[in-house]
């Protein structure tokens, strides 16, 4: 059968044996006002609906959506709308939302704002394009931006920070602490004097 989305309605329809056939609950579809819906090249569906926030990647069997997994907050996808789902060149998943995009790696997900130099956080509706080397177009409302695939190494780690001196009552621990740090009631009161690398203002 042919799967066919109808943006009107916010329907899936299936067309099957010469008809079309509207999913719903029962089929196994997890909201029924769905916003956007893409086909995977390994034939998986990635769907996502008003009602149910978050992705839903489901395959289709006898008729029916077996849903393989559901990403959404708690996993680290926190738009409250998607505009668009598509695939790049190397098999990672986009969603382009209305809080930035979104890149699906495995079980990894990076989110990408104007924080990381995006020309705007709301996506344009089909406003991706895939290059054969793994490069990706998007468009935002405020432009047009590349995302380079080959320079991209993920999302560097903070740098750690660092305690330098710990007081409470009269004492005052200095860094590098020798011993394990005990604290009586009375002096349950504590200061903390600390630093954080930083790469800002680098000359």
């Amino acid at each position: 059968g042919q799967l066919g989305f109808r943006q009107r309605f916010h329907s899936l329809l299936l067309f099957e044996n010469g008809h079309w056939r509207r999913f719903g609950p029962k089929d196994g579809l997890l909201a029924t006002d769905v916003t956007a819906v893409f086909e995977q090249s390994n034939g998986d569906l990635w769907m996502s609906g008003a009602e149910v926030p978050g992705l839903s990647r489901f395959h289709l069997q006898d008729g029916r959506l077996l849903l393989q997994e559901h990403i959404d907050a708690r996993k680290g996808f926190d738009a409250t709308r998607v505009f668009f789902m598509r695939e790049d060149a190397w098999g990672r998943i986009w969603a382009g939302t209305s809080q930035g995009i979104y890149m699906l790696e495995g079980k990894r997900i990076h989110h990408f704002t104007t924080a990381d130099g995006l020309p705007g956080d709301d996506f344009n509706g089909n406003g991706f394009c895939a290059e054969p080397n793994g490069d990706v177009w998007v468009a935002a409302m405020g432009g047009l931006a590349r995302f380079d695939a080959a320079a991209y190494r993920g999302f560097l780690k903070p740098p750690p920070s660092y305690v330098l001196s710990v007081q409470f009552g009269s004492a005052t621990l200095e860094y590098p602490f020798q011993r394990e740090l005990k604290v009586r009631h009375r002096d349950a009161s504590l200061t903390f004097r600390f630093t954080g690398l930083t790469y800002l203002g680098e000359s």
